[in-house]
């Protein structure tokens, strides 16, 4: 019995998640981020996130370390004096 390669990640924190099955029988995977009203990403971040036969989300910097979304955070208007 072939297993799921992806499992999906936990929503960013204070942000939404969705995902959608792709590829051979929906075994892989596709999702986008959001961040609640008032809260924006910190980082720059991809327009979707992809996992595949490999088994681990990408983008990443290091597939053998536990995938988390960035986190979204109340952003602040900087004032320079």
């Amino acid at each position: 019995i072939l297993g799921e390669f992806c499992t999906i990640p936990l929503p960013p924190i204070g942000g939404q998640l969705g995902c959608a099955d792709w590829g051979p029988g929906g075994n892989f995977k596709v999702c986008t981020i959001t961040c609640d009203e008032g809260l924006e990403f910190s980082e720059n971040i991809p327009r979707f996130y992809t996992c595949g036969v490999e088994g681990f989300w990408r983008p990443t910097e290091n597939p053998n370390q536990p995938f988390i979304f960035p986190a979204c955070a109340r952003m602040f208007e900087k004032i320079f004096s």
